[in-house]
């Protein structure tokens, strides 16, 4: 009884150190697990940090940047300033001819461009940045509230903005001088321009003069009431940012932008259709080859086929011509062992090439031994026709034909061929003798 005691507090025992075992395990892993997570959240605010750091150090260094060039291209003015934009209608309201591009800043830019004015009128370059256009504009005024820059519709349509000012973006605002533009071209969107505009060159002037500045990527919006059109600034001169103040400045109109679509379209059209006249070309031209390939496969197979066959005839008339051999021998052989009491009979054969076979035979020798004579002894020119088994021997006075069949069972005498000459020409079927 004390013995099973024992044994069972042991396995007891064993038990609860194996559970205790594995929940110490388990623990180690949770910390193990919580510590990894919480290394790894710190790499990752840590790297975090650094790319701020690394983000804010070049642009630190690129604002630097920035700053030197303007001072020198500024002559000694610099003002970068991050506000947000608001809609202004100030010279508008104020009667500013050159109103479409004019804004306002806070009071505090007047003190940092207090020395700007020796430079002239004051412009700046906007950007919106995230790859939104940069366009550029003159001042109006300092009234604006801190932190804020207000413009007219025609700045926030060209920054690519909601014309309302509430687009929630900051505007990089920067100060710049421009040189007095030469030479702008422009491009309409729609190609109703060139037919409602009838005298485009007043037109224009009267466009540009409610600017002060002229950037290449500008879209301005100009015309009144159902005559609006939009017009593209696609290239200015001498630089890519231009003043319209005291210039004269030469414009050219491109095509607008449906007519080069148009074009483009119809150019498009041409290259498609050309390309599917030219695969079509080229489907015609390789089916046209591979017919000429099947034309010259079948001319070489015919011709494979006539040369066999042409092989086969001339095999199978040296056969003949062995056989004839051999039948001619051997009634030569016959006819002389049966000696000639009954006489014989000289044959001259005239052949179709003009050749001739002769043999002198018994009367009694068979009329086949001709056959024989002709198949043995008569060779055709290169190239001519092959003798035909079925051809006839016949005679012209009187006119007497003989073909195989009457032959087996005729002698010469039996045929009429008993005189002591006996002249024969091959006739094949269907040739004119």
């Amino acid at each position: 009884m004390m013995d099973v005691d024992l044994e069972f507090a042991s396995r007891r025992f064993k038990n609860e150190q194996s559970s205790r075992q594995r929940a110490a395990a388990e623990r180690r892993e949770a910390l193990r697990k919580e510590r990894e997570v919480s290394r790894l959240q710190r790499a990752a605010r840590e790297a975090e940090i650094a790319q701020r750091e690394a983000e804010a150090a070049r642009a630190a260094e690129e604002s630097a940047r920035m700053r030197e060039a303007d001072l020198e291209k500024n002559r000694g003015i610099v003002y970068h300033a991050r506000l947000q934009p608001r809609l202004c209608m100030d010279a508008e309201v104020k009667g500013v001819r050159r109103r479409a591009d004019k804004v306002t800043l806070p009071r505090s830019a007047a003190a940092e461009l207090a020395h700007a004015y020796k430079n002239g009128q004051l412009f700046f370059e906007l950007s919106a940045g995230n790859g939104r256009p940069v366009t550029h504009v003159s001042i109006l005024d300092f009234t604006a509230d801190e932190g804020t820059i207000g413009m007219p519709p025609e700045v926030l349509r060209c920054l690519g903005l909601a014309t309302d000012g509430s687009s929630g973006h900051h505007v990089m605002v920067r100060y710049k001088l421009l040189k007095r533009g030469t030479f702008a071209r422009v491009q309409p969107v729609k190609r109703r321009f060139r037919t409602e505009v009838a005298d485009v060159k007043l037109f224009l002037e009267h466009e540009l003069h409610l600017r002060t500045t002229l950037s290449e990527g500008d879209e301005l919006e100009v015309g009144t009431g159902a005559e609006r059109h939009v017009l593209r600034i696609l290239e200015l001169k001498p630089e890519s940012a231009v003043s319209l103040i005291d210039t004269d400045l030469e414009v050219e109109v491109n095509a607008s932008v449906e007519e080069e679509e148009e074009v483009a379209a119809a150019e498009a059209e041409r290259r498609r259709a050309e390309a599917a006249a030219a695969a079509f070309a080229a489907e015609q031209e390789a089916k046209r080859a591979a017919a000429a390939a099947a034309a010259a496969a079948a001319e070489r197979e015919a011709e494979e086929r006539e040369k066999a066959a042409a092989a086969a005839a001339r095999e199978e008339r040296e056969g003949r011509r062995r056989e004839a051999a051999a039948v001619l021998q051997s009634g030569s052989l016959a006819s002389a062992s049966g000696g000639s009491g009954g006489g014989e009979v000289k044959v001259v054969v005239r052949c179709p090439d003009g050749s001739r076979c002769s043999g002198t035979f018994a009367r009694t020798a068979p009329l086949a031994l001709l056959f024989a004579l002709v198949e043995a002894e008569w060779v055709e020119a290169l190239g001519a026709p092959l003798l035909p088994q079925e051809f006839r021997l016949a005679a012209s006075y009187p006119r007497r034909a003989f073909d195989r069949a009457q032959a087996q069972a005729a002698t010469l005498e039996s045929a009429g061929l008993g005189s002591a000459q006996e002249a024969l020409f091959v006739e094949i079927p269907g040739v004119q003798a």
